[in-house]
């Protein structure tokens, strides 16, 4: 988890690194800085499944912001590749009270890392001079970490807190709307769709036999960026 954001700047230097032999007008476009809200919905199991007194599956959804940076290289006629990593965190919690005042409480604190790569295409003055379309599509990698921690009330069994790492992958389709507020900086508001999943294997109770399940990663995103531009809006109009 500490390495992410090496990994970040080696992804997009690899990306660099493949496309100067043969594009020649390779160029740094733009840099940002932002926060989107990433809402995933469940279909199937969640995080709770994890956890005592589950509700079953389906019919859950879990929101958080994610703050992020970006980067993006234009390749040609409104063509590039950018980059992004940001961070997502939330808490999932479940009780089961039992007989003689016993309470057993357990939870999961979560922080994912999506390293986003991809393609974008921008729809230069779709207002002249203040307004571009962007249209996009790439790969996740989601960089997963469950911290998870078990409480009995008025007996025995609590657990301290454990660590649990992994890592998978997934796509997006993404669509947004480019501001220009001067040659150089624009403000971006756009709207993915992430998708994927990744696999845990659990003991739902002692000497069980380990269970894995499938969690997915979907949901919906919107956010809102701040970008300082490289190349100049003037300069995107006339390629």
């Amino acid at each position: 988890m500490k390495n992410i954001h090496k990994l970040f700047v080696l992804t997009l230097g690899a990306l660099l690194v493949m496309v100067i032999p043969s594009v020649a007008q390779v160029s740094l476009d733009h840099v940002g800085i932002g926060v989107s809200y990433w809402n995933r919905s469940y279909s199937g199991a969640d995080e709770r499944s994890f956890l005592v007194n589950y509700p079953g599956d389906g019919g859950f959804s879990q929101g958080a912001a994610i703050p992020q940076v970006s980067a993006g290289l234009l390749l040609f006629d409104g063509f590039g590749i950018d980059g992004r990593i940001g961070i997502w965190s939330a808490t999932f919690s479940e009780e089961l009270d039992l007989t003689g005042g016993l309470r057993i409480s357990e939870s999961i604190k979560q922080t994912v890392i999506p390293l986003t790569t991809g393609v974008y295409y921008s729809i230069s003055n779709v207002v002249p001079d203040k307004m571009n379309v962007l249209v996009g599509a790439g790969v996740n990698r989601y960089f997963i970490q469950n911290t998870s921690e078990r409480t009995v009330s008025a007996g025995e069994g609590s657990v301290a807190a454990r660590t649990f790492n992994g890592n998978d992958y997934g796509a997006y389709g993404k669509l947004g709307i480019e501001y220009l507020l001067g040659d150089v900086v624009s403000v971006v508001l756009d709207g993915r769709y992430n998708t994927g999943s990744y696999d845990k294997t659990y003991i739902p109770e002692f000497a069980a036999t380990p269970v894995t399940r499938n969690v997915s990663m979907m949901g919906l995103e919107i956010g809102l960026s701040l970008r300082y531009k490289f190349v100049k809006s003037d300069a995107n109009s006339e390629e």
